[in-house]
């Protein structure tokens, strides 16, 4: 067997018995078949190949070129490889200007600050998301290696996979215990300064939302200058706004901004967040942060727009309202979409205080491109814009300054277009250098107290509370007239097919010709007819607008029950009186996604998509991902098609008879690799509690496992090439759980095999299962470290219950711990 080589994190390749073998950390990765498929070996057995490039040498595996995020997300979302330039790029940044704070480390770095400073705890609720049960809060330096890998990977972007906005955001929500902490702050700078001066990266700008709290700001005055010296990195910040913010809130952070003017430390403000806004929604945002250039010339204003094609005037909105201002330096952050020739022109024109940021990685990880094809990268630099490349956060997604140059020469740029982006960075490096003179030293300004809110003061606070309640209490009164029935709990389905429509709503229908509006109407009143017939439901956004309410209209007409998932802040006049029952499931439309897409994927239900933006492109990439069944009907126009046609993945269909047999068709993702039994071992493993009653160590499978997702079962998995059941027992307890044991204290229990016990089995192919038990040592009434129980592979956690009231189990699991535990007591 050939040493391994790891060509991905976390996917490591070896040449065997004359084939290649890919192992992965993860046993869903996608990446794992991917790279078998496109991975080939050299001539002499030595090299390994991808797209045609060389990239790494069995006899030293130290040699390796590694693929970027970039190629392996592109590959894991297209099963074709994208092979981008190897060896020293044309041109090294020696910016990152768009990065964040709390994206810049990777996983594991910030598990490690965490674990070398005393006092360092991770919540409970960040250890179970990362696939590790707990009890209570942890502290980082007492979780073992095999733990503090799993919470790594946790914290980052996957690199097998496209995701959501909702996602990374959770992302952010999971690191915040590790970036937000107080004692963490100085060590993470350090650190960031290490990676950047690793990378190359002379000067950095980071969005970070407290930059302008007095504590943050006297440790950045205290730490910037010692860290410049000793990496050769200057740090920078922008006070992070979000594009949702409520004005007054936004005006009080401003003028604080304006008292901070002479702090070296922030040099401007980053408006940023989910783009499912106008730019023309927070003008006045925009304008009272560009009068602050008056103050300090070079003042900086980024704006996240066209990061998606949601909105095409956010890039245009946000130009125009800030090129008046001469002070100001005008940033956009991504720039993919709605860029028309007179925005151009005029971006060109002021090419010396106007910047484009583009994020090429980030853009493919979070469902923006889907191929290098839909990035404007060489129109901007071919019109004369000044443009910069960034990493977004290079921890959380997995780049570098190198790998994105790397994705700009895939995206159409040559050594002479990056040349320009080259003079554009030196000139800002000067300008910024020269501004900063007029400035007093880090060391010589003190941060003044903040004044007191003027806008979003408490009385200013409570009118807006009460204004979300009213919302929501008009919502209720309107349910009430209508006599409709309201749950905030996941509805039961029992059995009933579900077919899901999501599409245009609103904008997008209006959008739509007569012939659009014909081809879906027919489709779907044939659809919903048999739908009738099956006695399904159909499940949709419950409101009056768009193809909601032309599909509730046809829905009446047919007999089909319509369940309809609303979120609070759904308007009163927008809900559809012709529907009787509704879901409310979220608290913002754009959280919707997930638990109405666990829902379809949960009851074996199917996706209808039928044009729409981008807020159905990301429940679309959102039932991708978590593997809930769902077609497209083709010949109709919006965002939403636009990203399904070019990820590669999406089925589209013509007919109601498509749709009606893909309904039908309730075969799992998840299929058997071989004709016959495909060989698999379960473990019963049971100890004594700390209440001397007898424990059961069980799994929560993943949300996304190819059968009985999300849930309880035993540890277990299938049984390699060349392995015996009884190791496979134990590899699989140890991978999942975290529980080692030797082989030689498995007990036989029985084998089972087909007979659809698995929903997985076919006539040709069928799960056949070696079930093996052990009795393990018992826990202390006290131990709470021994209740740290990995969870892996297929697990997303692992636990020990009571063997008496323990959760029902999936497949035949239950049977066969009773089997198990009958043999135990014979022993």
């Amino acid at each position: 067997m050939s040493p391994g080589v790891t060509l991905v994190p976390g996917h490591r390749v070896r040449w065997e018995e004359g084939r290649l073998r890919v192992e992965a950390d993860d046993d869903r990765s996608r990446l794992r078949a991917a790279l078998e498929r496109h991975l080939v070996v050299g001539e002499g057995g030595d090299t390994l190949v991808f797209g045609g490039q060389v990239r790494a040498r069995f006899s030293s595996p130290g040699d390796v070129e590694a693929l970027t995020a970039f190629e392996a997300r592109f590959l894991a979302d297209n099963n074709v490889p994208m092979t981008l330039p190897t060896g020293a790029p044309l041109f090294s940044p020696r910016t990152d200007l768009h990065t964040h704070f709390a994206g810049a480390l990777p996983g594991r770095v910030l598990v490690e600050l965490a674990a070398a400073e005393e006092g360092v705890n991770v919540p409970r609720s960040v250890l179970v998301e990362a696939g590790i049960d707990a009890r209570q809060d942890v502290p980082a330096a007492l979780l073992d290696g095999s733990a503090r890998e799993r919470l790594a990977r946790s914290l980052d972007v996957p690199l097998d996979r496209q995701i959501t906005f909702r996602d990374m955001e959770r992302l952010y929500a999971r690191r915040s215990p590790f970036t937000k902490h107080p004692r963490l702050f100085v060590p993470q700078l350090h650190a960031i300064c290490r990676e950047l001066a690793a990378a190359g990266v002379a000067y950095a700008e980071l969005s970070l939302s407290s930059a302008v709290e007095p504590e943050v700001l006297s440790a950045l005055h205290a730490s910037l200058d010692e860290l410049e010296a000793s990496s050769g990195v200057r740090l920078r910040f922008l006070a992070a706004l979000s594009r949702h913010d409520d004005l007054e809130w936004d005006l009080d952070v401003l003028d604080r901004l304006e008292q901070c003017l002479p702090s070296r430390a922030v040099v401007g403000v980053d408006v940023m967040g989910h783009e499912t806004c106008s730019t023309r929604a927070f003008l006045p945002v925009l304008e009272r942060a560009a009068a602050l250039g008056r103050a300090r010339p070079g003042f900086v204003v980024r704006v996240h727009a066209g990061e998606n094609p949601a909105f095409p005037e956010n890039v245009r909105e946000a130009v125009r309202a800030l090129l008046p201002f001469p002070g100001v330096e005008l940033r956009i952050g991504h720039g993919l979409y709605g860029v028309d020739d007179d925005t151009l022109a005029a971006m060109a024109h002021n090419a010396d205080r106007l910047v484009v940021e583009f994020n090429l990685t980030s853009n493919l990880a979070l469902n923006n491109i889907q191929t290098t094809l839909q990035v404007p990268l060489r129109r901007y630099v071919d019109a004369g814009v000044a443009v910069v490349l960034g990493s977004d956060g290079a921890g959380l997604y997995g780049t570098s300054a190198a790998d994105e140059v790397r994705a700009a020469i895939a995206c159409g740029l040559d050594e002479d277009r990056l040349a320009r982006i080259r003079l554009t960075e030196e000139a800002l490096l000067a300008v910024k250098q020269e501004r900063e003179r007029a400035l007093p030293p880090l060391r010589n300004w003190s941060s003044p107290p903040p004044e007191p809110r003027r806008h979003f003061t408490p009385a200013r606070a409570a009118e807006i509370a009460a204004q979300r309640g009213a919302v929501r209490a008009a919502q209720d009164q309107r349910l009430c007239e209508l006599g409709a029935t309201v749950t905030e709990e996941t509805p039961a389905v029992n059995g009933r097919p579900l077919l899901w429509l999501a599409g245009a709503w609103r904008h997008a229908f209006a959008a739509w010709s007569p012939e659009e509006i014909q081809h879906a109407t027919t489709v779907l009143g044939e659809v919903l007819r048999g739908l009738a017939k099956r006695g399904g439901i159909l499940l949709t956004g419950g409101t009056c607008h768009g193809m909601e309410g032309l599909s509730h209209g046809l829905a009446v007409q047919a007999g089909v029950e319509v369940l309809g998932a609303i979120v609070e802040e759904t308007l009163a006049e927008d809900l559809d009186g012709r529907v009787q029952r509704f879901w409310r499931c979220a608290r913002s439309l754009y959280e919707k996604a997930a638990p109405v897409v666990r829902l379809v994927r949960d009851a074996q239900g199917l996706g209808l998509f039928l044009g729409g933006g981008l807020i159905v492109a990301d429940e679309q990439q959102a039932a991708y991902n978590i593997r809930a069944r769902h077609v497209y009907l083709s010949g109709l126009r919006g965002a939403a098609v636009d990203a399904a046609r070019a990820s590669k993945h999406v089925r589209f269909v013509d007919r109601a008879a498509e749709v009606l047999e893909a309904l039908d068709d309730q075969r799992p993702w998840g299929q058997l690799r071989h004709p016959g039994p495909n060989d698999a071992a379960d473990i019963v493993v049971v100890r004594r509690g700390a209440q001397g009653d007898d424990e059961l160590l069980l799994i929560r499978r993943h949300d996304d496992s190819g059968a009985a997702a999300g849930r309880m079962s035993l540890p277990g998995g299938f049984v390699r090439p060349g392995e015996s059941p009884r190791d496979a027992a134990v590899r699989e307890l140890l991978e999942e759980t975290g529980v080692r044991v030797p082989a030689s204290v498995l007990v036989p229990v029985c084998v089972v095999a087909g007979g659809g016990r698995d929903p997985r089995d076919t006539e040709e192919r069928w799960v056949r299962s070696h079930v093996f038990a052990t009795r393990i040592a018992g826990v202390a009434p006290d131990d709470t470290a021994g209740s740290l129980v990995l969870g892996g592979s297929d697990a997303a956690a692992a636990l020990f219950v009571s063997v008496e009231r323990r959760p029902s189990l999936a497949f035949d699991h239950d049977t066969l711990v009773a089997r198990a535990i009958e043999v135990l007591s014979t022993q």
